[in-house]
């Protein structure tokens, strides 16, 4: 449903599609260096109970769309 939206609404806007999709592939590039970035710094504190912790929302958002 987002994508539809998204690609009804940038079919109608006058702003051109090259433009728009510029923006979203330079934002996507900032967030994901910024993820890394700050996945690095953090590495040396918490270690391995973020896997633990990214595990553990990962098997309750696998159980919510089951039940």
């Amino acid at each position: 449903m987002d994508a539809l939206g998204a690609g009804i609404s940038l079919a109608l806007w006058d702003g051109g599609i090259v433009f728009a999709s510029s923006v979203i592939g330079v934002t996507c590039m900032f967030f994901a260096f910024a993820g890394v970035k700050t996945g690095k710094s953090f590495k040396n504190y918490i270690g391995h109970y973020a896997e633990y912790f990214g595990s553990v929302v990962l098997a309750l958002i696998g159980l919510k769309f089951i039940f």
